[in-house]
């Protein structure tokens, strides 16, 4: 096997669970067919009769389905990309799978099937970081100076003004829960606010690291957090304390980077796009290291999905992607021009890029170009973000970041 491929199955077998698209798999119990054992566990995959499982330790259990009980394997069968090798081993008499539950989502009204639905200015120096809230009824903004809720259905826009000596940066997380955001600045300091019922109350000012902060993930029950900084450190720290409880070097943490947690929180991935690396959470270990190209200053941009089973980044005039089930590396999408920012859809199989003027979606199951769209006004889109549900794009482009997008994805491509 090569160091590829090890490295990869790793990371699965580690650390990732189900797409956010078909329902977030949440911790549950789960009982095995006597119902004498339980366990409180999270799916992470299901592969060749077995049911792969993370419990809060950050170890994965490997079950065989036969063994689960019938409660269990309706839950697993309602989870699309699993139905098929589920389903034939429920009871004849067992009803179908009921689907899982999702968190509903707060629509966007348009008479529009796609394209442009909302359209924001920043009345100052731009912005320089979006995330949209976890029922996809806002977006927050970072400005140079404050921090924007933009209530999209209503296209209106409520600022929070920053101090004047914090000068922010490139970098916004909102945390699993919805309810804590996280702004990063120049000085290697995280501001984080509360974020309860659209409005925002400041909580901590924490410094971390002496550079500038330019990527932010915090854990799922929002208790740690790791942050990319540009002179390439990253670090792993106590969200209550600001306590730096690791540091991990040799990236080159520029706009590319991002990170991601798994769903127990018991492992971290972080990658600049050049450099790939497994982090154990609880004892702040580095646990592996892979080089996904041999020129990562070359870099624009680079992305992970919501369950770690694919990475992309963007490099020059091509479009990279692995997928971390097999370790395969897809064929390469040549690109036309450079990519400045990239995230994939929900469920994974598209990746939304920012070129200039333009977004782009890339349909990753044939290689190729699905969709554009063109910003009002011309200039980099350097940041782009999805929707919780899947069906919109916002994007940050015009000179100096000072437009806000908000596109309606084709419905052919929200399926």
């Amino acid at each position: 096997m090569s160091k590829t491929t090890l490295l990869l199955t790793t990371l699965v077998l580690l650390a990732w669970g189900c797409t956010a698209l078909t329902s977030s798999v949440l911790g549950r119990t789960w009982t095995d067919r006597s119902g004498k054992h339980k366990v409180e566990a999270e799916l992470v995959t299901v592969r060749k009769g077995n049911a792969y499982l993370e419990i809060p330790s950050g170890d994965v259990k490997k079950i065989s389905l036969e063994k689960l009980s019938v409660a269990d394997l309706r839950h697993i069968a309602s989870l699309p990309q699993y139905s098929d090798q589920v389903t034939p081993l429920l009871p004849a008499d067992v009803t179908a799978p009921e689907p899982s539950p999702t968190k509903k989502m707060a629509e966007i009204r348009t008479h529009l099937e796609s394209g442009s639905v909302r359209q924001l200015r920043s009345g100052s120096w731009g912005y320089k970081g979006l995330v949209f809230s976890d029922d996809g009824a806002h977006l927050l903004l970072l400005g140079s100076d404050n921090i924007t809720v933009y209530d999209i259905d209503a296209s209106k826009a409520e600022v929070h003004k920053i101090d004047h000596d914090v000068a922010t940066r490139e970098s916004l997380a909102l945390s699993p829960d919805g309810k804590q955001l996280f702004a990063g600045n120049r000085d290697g300091e995280v501001l984080i606010w509360r974020f309860e019922y659209a409005k925002l109350s400041p909580q901590s000012r924490l410094a971390i690291y002496e550079d500038p902060v330019v990527a932010i993930s915090v854990s799922p029950d929002g208790k740690r957090a790791i942050t990319g900084h540009s002179r390439e450190v990253a670090c792993l720290w106590d969200v209550e304390t600001g306590k730096v409880l690791g540091s991990y070097n040799d990236f080159r943490l520029r706009d590319s980077a991002t990170a991601l947690f798994s769903r127990q929180g018991g492992q971290a991935l972080i990658t600049d796009g050049g450099v790939l690396a497994l982090v154990d959470v609880e004892s702040a270990k580095l646990l592996q290291v892979m080089h996904l190209c041999d020129y990562p200053a070359s870099v624009h941009s680079a992305a992970l999905t919501s369950d770690g089973s694919r990475i992309a980044i963007c490099e020059g005039g091509a479009i990279t992607v692995w997928e971390t089930r097999s370790g395969k590396r897809l064929p390469e999408i040549p690109v036309d021009e450079i990519q400045w920012s990239a995230q994939f859809s929900t469920n994974g199989k598209l990746l939304i890029t920012g070129g200039s003027e333009l977004v782009s979606i890339w349909d990753l199951e044939n290689g190729r170009l699905a969709h554009e769209f063109k910003m009002q006004e011309s200039g980099y889109v350097q940041h782009v973000a999805v929707s919780p549900d899947g069906l919109h794009i916002a994007a940050i482009g015009a000179p100096i970041g000072s437009l806000v997008e908000v596109f309606r994805l084709p419905p052919a491509l929200t399926k």
